[in-house]
C-alpha cells in the first residue's frame, strides 16, 4: 500500500508539461514564436519544392534564413526564433546548452520532418575512393 500511496503522490505533484508545438502542423499554426530554415540546406530546398501544404506555409511563411545550425544554437536557446534543422545537429546543440548552461533551453519535437536512408561518408584529402564516390 505504501508503494502505491509513494506513487499516487509523486503522479500528483510533478507538474504536467504542455508542448505548444510538437509538429509542422503546430508551428504554422501559431503566431508568437518565428522560425527560419537554414540557408542552402537540404531542408531548404525539401520546403522550397513541397507541394504539402503544411510544408508550403512552412517555406511561404518562414521569418527568414540563418547561417546554419550549429552557429544559430544560441539565437534558438534564447528564444529569438525556431529553426528546422538536422537532428544530429539539435542533439549537439541541447548537448552544448545543457553542458555550459546547467539546463536545458532547447527542445526537439517528435515530428520527424525528413527521413532519408541516405549517409554521409567523409574522405581525407586526395582519397583514391572520392573520384568514384563523387561519381554516384
Amino acid at each position: 500500500m505504501s508503494s502505491y500511496s509513494g506513487i499516487l503522490t509523486a503522479m500528483l505533484t510533478v507538474p504536467r508539461v504542455t508542448i505548444p508545438i510538437d509538429s509542422l502542423a503546430d508551428l504554422v499554426a501559431q503566431d508568437d514564436l518565428p522560425w527560419r530554415l537554414e540557408a542552402g540546406s537540404m531542408m531548404y530546398s525539401f520546403f522550397e519544392e513541397s507541394d504539402d501544404p503544411i510544408g508550403r506555409r512552412v517555406f511561404l511563411e518562414k521569418a527568414g534564413t540563418f547561417q546554419d545550425c550549429w552557429a544559430a544554437r544560441q539565437d534558438v536557446a534564447s528564444g529569438e526564433f525556431a529553426a528546422i534543422c538536422d537532428r544530429t545537429t539539435m542533439m549537439k546543440a541541447m548537448s552544448w546548452d545543457f553542458s555550459t548552461t546547467g539546463n536545458c533551453h532547447l527542445y526537439m519535437s517528435q515530428q520527424k520532418v525528413y527521413s532519408s536512408g541516405i549517409l554521409s561518408i567523409g574522405f581525407k584529402t586526395k582519397s583514391k575512393y572520392l573520384p568514384p564516390a563523387n561519381k554516384m
